[in-house]
């Protein structure tokens, strides 16, 4: 393939990437708010089903409360892992960008690589009104953990009063 036509097809590559990150761009600002609020209420939602698992000693109802429980911590995971699709499809562009052999092509081609490599170090990323990160370390990390944690010490103060 000839260096012009090498050239032309990163320069296609880069373009399609760009269309794809502003159409990422497109999604964040318009379900920003969104997010957000369903992000809050299903935090509180898994707190107030927490509290009910723990303090309810009938089995018909626990089960119940323990089915709700699940369903909305899959509601967060649902949530979540839609931005774990964005960060692995970048990802792999940064993958497929360091196998390739742009080492052995023409110099400005070369700088498209090492620019579109630059571009990728900081990653447009999908969150929940800009606090939550929308990705599975965040599920399992942060929003399970936190949201267990956030639980437990309304529990204690339900219980104290």
């Amino acid at each position: 393939m000839s260096e012009e036509m090498q050239y032309k097809n990163v320069c296609h590559s880069i373009q399609a990437h760009q269309h794809a990150i502003k159409y990422l761009q497109i999604i964040e600002n318009s379900h920003h708010t969104y997010l957000f609020i369903s992000m809050g209420m299903l935090i509180t939602a898994v707190s107030v089903s927490l509290l009910k698992v723990a303090e309810n000693d009938h089995h018909s109802q626990w089960i119940m409360y323990c089915m709700f429980l699940l369903a909305q911590l899959f509601h967060v995971f649902v949530l979540t892992v839609q931005g774990q699709f964005v960060i692995n499809a970048l990802d792999g562009v940064s993958i497929a960008i360091y196998e390739s052999l742009w080492y052995n092509l023409a110099p400005r081609t070369q700088l498209l690589y090492v620019l579109s490599l630059r571009c990728g170090l900081k990653p447009p990323l999908l969150t929940a009104g800009g606090l939550i990160t929308l990705s599975l370390r965040s599920f399992a990390e942060t929003s399970f953990f936190q949201i267990i944690k956030a639980s437990v010490s309304y529990y204690t103060v339900m219980q104290s009063t």
